[in-house]
């Protein structure tokens, strides 16, 4: 049975990804430490994917009315057009004029059902080309298409995934979440090969994923020494090291703080986290009632920067310092059921995504 916690949606089919703090086993700080210590000792042993900072979309393949095949996309919405797939002709109809989707929806469509005709049984072999229940997750980089720039364009098919319904425990209507499933590498392999071929005259390369390899071991201790300052009040401030915090805090990942104003946000909240960061004076934003729940949230946010960003600048790939890149995913079920992006800086970087403004 699919647990509704871990399939958190936003933007396309394929979801959010998570990070650490999401996984429902990190149930407190020490949870977090040590769910970055198992990554530290994973990554020096076994390569992990870099996490490409472009535009999530969803590939399908759909049967026509007259029995032709076509791909398609799908957003991951109940909407009737992504259900069916929103082809080629449906992209005006399915995005608001300048919505930045018709555009790449144009551009991997076309390479895709160019295609077809060379890929049916590499497509056979993945499961897609009769079930539209399943996908290929892709990224769509053209230059900058969101924070990090990129000197080639290139599409990556990080996997296959499959839809599910899955009802709301607190709305109590059912929605379409997805998860990556097992495939058939070999075959996901020629895919790329033989889809590479076809997107180079559209000025477009096809990859399966970047690999980080590890660069140097990696030591936690001098972050987790290091002393953090909480000002409660005016005339009240607590400081304590990174890792007596961690010790101190449960992972608020579900809870919500209230603001002086009466408005309600996430415990993790990347605003206030960057407010209680900065020094801001809790009790003159943050409701009295909700002020330790805040400092755990930003705690867990912290902690989840600067280990991330301590592993990243361990690593390195072919496109450079995976430092400068969105992170890693971690795949590792000894660790995690499901993928985990590693994203250290990108946590706070990735708020300056002009796509996000879509």
């Amino acid at each position: 049975m699919l647990n509704f916690k871990e399939f958190l949606l936003e933007g396309g089919a394929a979801g959010h990804m998570a990070h650490p703090f999401d996984l429902l086993t990190v149930k407190t700080g020490k949870d977090l430490l040590k769910f970055f210590e198992k990554a530290a000792k994973s990554l020096s042993k076994k390569p992990a994917a870099v996490k490409i900072d472009g535009i999530n979309a969803s590939v399908k393949l759909i049967t026509n009315e007259d029995g032709s095949k076509e791909f398609a996309l799908d957003r991951g919405s109940n909407k009737k057009e992504d259900i069916e797939g929103v082809t080629i002709e449906k992209l005006s109809q399915r995005f608001p004029e300048g919505h930045g989707m018709i555009e790449i929806g144009k551009t991997v469509l076309t390479i895709f059902n160019k295609a077809l005709p060379i890929i049916v049984a590499e497509l056979k072999k993945l499961g897609l080309y009769d079930n539209p229940n399943l996908f290929l997750n892709i990224e769509y980089v053209r230059g900058s298409t969101n924070v990090v720039g990129y000197s080639n364009n290139f599409i990556a098919i990080h996997g296959v995934n499959k839809f599910y319904n899955v009802k709301s425990p607190i709305k109590k209507t059912v929605g379409r979440a997805s998860k990556e499933i097992a495939y058939n590498k070999n075959a996901l392999l020629s895919l790329v090969d033989k889809l590479s071929k076809i997107a180079k005259p559209f000025n477009f390369n096809v990859v399966h994923s970047v690999i980080a390899q590890p660069l140097s071991k990696v030591n936690f201790a001098d972050i987790l020494n290091q002393n953090l300052t909480f000002k409660y009040s005016p005339d009240h401030t607590e400081t304590k090291t990174m890792k007596a915090w961690l010790d101190k805090c449960g992972n608020p990942r579900n809870k919500k703080i209230r603001l002086t104003d009466g408005k309600m946000v996430d415990a993790l909240n990347k605003q206030v986290y960057l407010k209680v960061l900065a020094g801001d004076t809790l009790n003159e934003f943050i409701d009295p009632n909700s002020i330790e729940t805040a400092v755990c949230g930003t705690i867990i946010m912290h902690a989840t920067r600067l280990l991330g960003s301590r592993l990243l600048n361990s690593l390195k790939s072919e496109l450079g310092n995976v430092s400068d890149q969105e992170g890693v995913v971690l795949r590792d079920r000894t660790i995690s059921t499901i993928p985990v992006k590693i994203t250290g800086e990108f946590i706070v970087r990735g708020m300056e995504s002009a796509f996000r403004k879509w």
